[in-house]
């Protein structure tokens, strides 16, 4: 994993590397949340911009495509088995969505509804409350 400080003019590469970085995702510049996946999904927390990571997680519950985070305890999920929830900064998730077949390829977030978009066409959305 790599980091630009003036954007992307130059690159340092990070110290730690992760192996199969499905999602990252900073809430600010120095607080953001790596994913990867191996038999059990890993979600790993940076509070001083990528210099250093702390596992937070080893079982994420699913070999995911997309995340959004809403703050450092409530985040959100999609992937080969739905939609998970996290209230308490991923140490546990919840499925809030599921469909045989369903793949969650992007969720995003406009300020007050989170979407998910599925591999079939599908547009999940929830209406979040700040």
């Amino acid at each position: 994993m790599a980091k630009t400080t003036d954007s992307g003019l130059t690159w340092k590469i990070l110290p730690e590397q992760f192996a199969n970085i499905s999602d990252v995702f900073f809430l600010s510049d120095r607080i953001g949340y790596v994913f990867t996946f191996t038999f059990y999904g890993e979600l790993f927390k940076t509070i001083d911009g990528g210099d250093t990571w702390k596992l937070v997680s080893n079982r994420v519950p699913d070999n995911h495509l997309s995340s959004y985070i809403l703050s450092e305890k409530e985040a959100y999920l999609g992937g080969t088995s739905g939609v998970f929830h996290t209230s308490d900064g991923g140490i546990t998730w919840k499925q809030e969505y599921e469909e045989q077949g369903l793949i969650v390829n992007r969720i995003a977030y406009n300020g007050k509804s989170l979407f998910a978009v599925t591999n079939n066409g599908k547009m999940l959305t929830k209406k979040i409350n700040p």
